[in-house]
């Protein structure tokens, strides 16, 4: 939408939901779509200085300029990534698998 309009030259626009949630449920959520039996050690490896705790993506601007809005949750994204790399795994030369 972006692309085709001139009245977002040089303009910065976000992307996403505006929602945010914890790490933790990101990767809760590819474990459980890629039927993963995975235990992930939280906190195994040292915070960094500089490490965003709660980012949150303002989409104000992208709704106001384009009237976008996104169209799939996060959770459905998730899984229609997972299938479609299932699907095309043949693309990838993946040493031990």
């Amino acid at each position: 939408m972006a692309a085709k309009t001139n009245k977002t030259r040089d303009m910065i626009l976000n992307v996403g939901s505006g929602m945010t949630f914890p790490l933790k449920y990101y990767v809760e959520l590819i474990i459980k779509e890629m039927n993963m039996e995975a235990k992930v050690k939280y906190g195994a490896l040292e915070y960094r200085k500089n490490d965003l705790w709660n980012p949150k993506v303002n989409v104000d601007k992208i709704k106001k300029v384009l009237d976008w809005y996104p169209k799939i949750s996060i959770e459905e994204g998730i899984k229609m990534t997972i299938d479609w790399y299932k699907g095309n795994y043949h693309y990838y030369n993946v040493k031990g698998r």
